[in-house]
Protein backbone atom coordinates (compact mmCIF):
# COMPACT_ATOMS: atom_id res chain seq x y z
CA UNK A 1 0.00 0.00 0.00
CA UNK A 2 1.35 3.58 -1.04
CA UNK A 3 1.27 6.05 0.93
CA UNK A 4 1.13 8.89 -0.82
CA UNK A 5 -1.06 10.98 1.83
CA UNK A 6 2.05 10.55 4.04
CA UNK A 7 4.29 11.55 1.14
CA UNK A 8 2.30 14.74 0.75
CA UNK A 9 2.42 15.55 4.64
CA UNK A 10 5.93 15.61 4.70
CA UNK A 11 6.80 17.62 1.63
CA UNK A 12 4.05 19.75 3.26
CA UNK A 13 6.46 20.34 6.40
CA UNK A 14 9.52 20.77 4.17
CA UNK A 15 7.68 23.79 2.12
CA UNK A 16 6.55 25.03 5.29
CA UNK A 17 9.94 25.45 6.20
CA UNK A 18 10.78 27.92 2.93
CA UNK A 19 14.21 27.09 2.79
CA UNK A 20 14.20 25.35 -0.36
CA UNK A 21 12.91 25.26 -4.01
CA UNK A 22 11.96 22.12 -3.94
CA UNK A 23 9.80 19.97 -6.88
CA UNK A 24 8.15 16.88 -5.82
CA UNK A 25 7.46 14.16 -8.17
CA UNK A 26 5.04 11.16 -6.79
CA UNK A 27 5.07 8.34 -9.22
CA UNK A 28 2.74 5.01 -9.34
CA UNK A 29 -0.30 3.41 -10.66
CA UNK A 30 -3.48 5.99 -10.10
CA UNK A 31 -1.38 8.93 -8.86
CA UNK A 32 -2.74 11.08 -11.64
CA UNK A 33 -6.28 10.22 -10.75
CA UNK A 34 -5.38 11.54 -6.92
CA UNK A 35 -3.83 14.64 -7.91
CA UNK A 36 -6.80 16.28 -7.04
CA UNK A 37 -7.35 14.73 -4.20
CA UNK A 38 -3.68 14.95 -2.79
CA UNK A 39 -3.53 18.49 -3.57
CA UNK A 40 -6.53 19.26 -1.71
CA UNK A 41 -4.51 19.04 1.68
CA UNK A 42 -2.11 21.40 0.93
CA UNK A 43 -1.87 25.31 0.56
CA UNK A 44 -2.58 26.44 -3.17
CA UNK A 45 0.51 28.08 -3.07
CA UNK A 46 2.63 24.22 -3.15
CA UNK A 47 0.52 23.37 -5.82
CA UNK A 48 3.64 24.70 -8.29
CA UNK A 49 6.03 22.02 -6.40
CA UNK A 50 3.91 19.08 -7.36
CA UNK A 51 4.30 16.73 -10.49
CA UNK A 52 2.04 13.28 -11.31
CA UNK A 53 3.04 10.68 -13.19
CA UNK A 54 1.27 6.96 -13.57
CA UNK A 55 3.59 4.20 -13.69
CA UNK A 56 6.45 4.21 -16.03
CA UNK A 57 8.08 2.33 -18.28
CA UNK A 58 11.66 4.21 -18.34
CA UNK A 59 12.60 4.11 -14.56
CA UNK A 60 15.85 4.78 -14.80
CA UNK A 61 15.46 7.93 -17.21
CA UNK A 62 13.23 9.02 -14.64
CA UNK A 63 15.56 8.32 -11.95
CA UNK A 64 18.10 11.01 -13.83
CA UNK A 65 15.37 13.99 -12.47
CA UNK A 66 16.00 12.61 -8.59
CA UNK A 67 18.29 13.91 -6.17
CA UNK A 68 16.25 11.61 -3.29
CA UNK A 69 13.91 8.83 -3.90
CA UNK A 70 11.23 8.91 -1.25
CA UNK A 71 9.22 5.68 -0.62
CA UNK A 72 6.96 5.74 2.11
CA UNK A 73 4.66 2.65 1.47
CA UNK A 74 2.55 0.83 4.86
CA UNK A 75 3.58 -2.55 2.81
CA UNK A 76 5.77 -4.06 0.48
CA UNK A 77 7.61 -6.80 -0.42
CA UNK A 78 11.12 -6.22 -2.61
CA UNK A 79 10.69 -2.48 -3.75
CA UNK A 80 12.37 -2.65 -7.07
CA UNK A 81 11.99 0.81 -7.51
CA UNK A 82 14.21 1.69 -4.11
CA UNK A 83 17.05 -1.64 -5.95
CA UNK A 84 16.72 0.86 -9.44
CA UNK A 85 17.24 4.47 -7.33
CA UNK A 86 20.05 2.83 -5.29
CA UNK A 87 22.15 1.50 -8.47
CA UNK A 88 21.61 4.96 -10.25
CA UNK A 89 23.15 6.56 -6.91
CA UNK A 90 20.29 8.11 -6.02
CA UNK A 91 19.96 8.88 -2.32
CA UNK A 92 17.07 7.01 -0.35
CA UNK A 93 14.94 7.82 2.44
CA UNK A 94 12.55 4.80 2.86
CA UNK A 95 9.72 2.89 5.54
CA UNK A 96 10.95 -0.04 7.22
CA UNK A 97 8.41 -2.70 5.36
CA UNK A 98 9.02 -5.62 3.63
CA UNK A 99 12.44 -6.53 2.64
CA UNK A 100 12.96 -2.13 2.55
CA UNK A 101 15.98 -2.92 5.09
CA UNK A 102 17.71 -5.83 3.55
CA UNK A 103 18.40 -3.66 0.57
CA UNK A 104 19.11 -0.15 2.08
CA UNK A 105 20.69 -1.05 5.22
CA UNK A 106 23.47 1.55 5.93
CA UNK A 107 23.04 2.94 2.40
CA UNK A 108 20.47 5.31 2.95
CA UNK A 109 17.76 6.73 5.81
CA UNK A 110 15.28 4.00 7.37
CA UNK A 111 11.79 5.01 8.76
CA UNK A 112 9.25 3.56 10.90
CA UNK A 113 6.29 3.04 8.24
CA UNK A 114 4.16 6.21 9.70
CA UNK A 115 6.50 8.46 10.76
CA UNK A 116 6.33 11.60 8.88
CA UNK A 117 8.90 13.57 11.56
CA UNK A 118 11.41 11.09 10.40
CA UNK A 119 10.85 11.11 6.93
CA UNK A 120 10.70 14.70 6.84
CA UNK A 121 14.12 15.22 9.03
CA UNK A 122 15.76 12.73 6.45
CA UNK A 123 14.94 14.56 3.29
CA UNK A 124 15.77 17.66 4.76
CA UNK A 125 19.22 15.99 5.79
CA UNK A 126 19.64 15.24 2.32
CA UNK A 127 18.68 18.46 0.41
CA UNK A 128 20.99 20.16 3.01
CA UNK A 129 24.02 18.47 2.26
CA UNK A 130 24.20 17.52 -0.99
CA UNK A 131 27.81 15.75 -0.29
CA UNK A 132 25.80 13.38 1.70
CA UNK A 133 23.38 12.76 -0.96
CA UNK A 134 26.57 11.96 -3.21
CA UNK A 135 28.36 9.76 -0.69
CA UNK A 136 25.22 7.42 -0.19
CA UNK A 137 24.53 7.62 -3.72
CA UNK A 138 27.96 6.11 -4.58
CA UNK A 139 27.64 3.43 -1.17
CA UNK A 140 24.13 2.69 -2.64
CA UNK A 141 25.42 1.34 -6.30
CA UNK A 142 28.09 -0.79 -4.70
CA UNK A 143 25.90 -1.80 -2.28
CA UNK A 144 23.03 -3.33 -4.91
CA UNK A 145 25.89 -3.54 -7.57
CA UNK A 146 27.84 -6.55 -5.57
CA UNK A 147 24.59 -8.29 -3.95
CA UNK A 148 21.91 -8.09 -5.58
CA UNK A 149 23.45 -8.60 -9.17
CA UNK A 150 22.47 -11.42 -11.48
CA UNK A 151 25.27 -13.31 -10.46
CA UNK A 152 25.08 -13.10 -7.21
CA UNK A 153 21.45 -13.85 -7.44
CA UNK A 154 22.47 -17.33 -9.52
CA UNK A 155 25.00 -18.21 -6.41
CA UNK A 156 22.17 -17.58 -3.71
CA UNK A 157 19.74 -19.99 -5.66
CA UNK A 158 22.11 -22.44 -6.15
CA UNK A 159 23.19 -22.65 -2.79
CA UNK A 160 19.64 -23.14 -1.74
CA UNK A 161 18.83 -26.11 -3.65
CA UNK A 162 21.92 -27.22 -2.67
CA UNK A 163 20.57 -27.43 0.83
CA UNK A 164 17.24 -28.29 -0.23
CA UNK A 165 18.88 -31.17 -2.19
CA UNK A 166 21.20 -32.06 1.06
CA UNK A 167 18.05 -31.94 3.12
CA UNK A 168 15.93 -34.71 0.94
Amino acid sequence: LKRFDLFMEMAKEILDRDLYREQFCLVGSGVVAERKNLLSRLPRKYEEHFHFQDQQSDIPELLTTFDVLVQCSQSESFPNIIAEAMLSEIAVVATKVGQTEIIVRDCGYLVASNDVNGLTKCVVDLIADPQLRIDLGKRARIRISEEFSINETIKRHLDLFEKIKCAD
